[in-house]
């Protein structure tokens, strides 16, 4: 579809399951995923949506970079 903005390989693999797996192996996994998503649409754009407890995975492969956070209070938004 024309609005399509981007594909999301994956969201908030939680901190615990990288930790059991491996960065590495996480990385590799997602990585994979993001060919995949190219081979069948090349010109998308595509990312993995990540939360600060696994900012450390290194995914330079994706488009761009996104990240959850959740700042609704006024005291968390000025700390972070």
């Amino acid at each position: 579809h024309p609005a399509l903005l981007c594909y999301a390989i994956g969201n908030e693999i939680p901190a615990g399951i990288v930790r059991w797996y491996g960065r590495h192996r996480v990385e590799r996994f997602l990585a994979r995923l993001y060919r995949i998503a190219k081979r069948e649409d090349p010109d998308s754009l595509v990312t993995y949506v990540n939360y600060p407890t696994t900012e450390y995975l290194q995914l330079r492969f994706v488009d761009f970079v996104c990240f959850n956070v959740y700042l609704e209070q006024q005291n968390r938004l000025a700390a972070y």
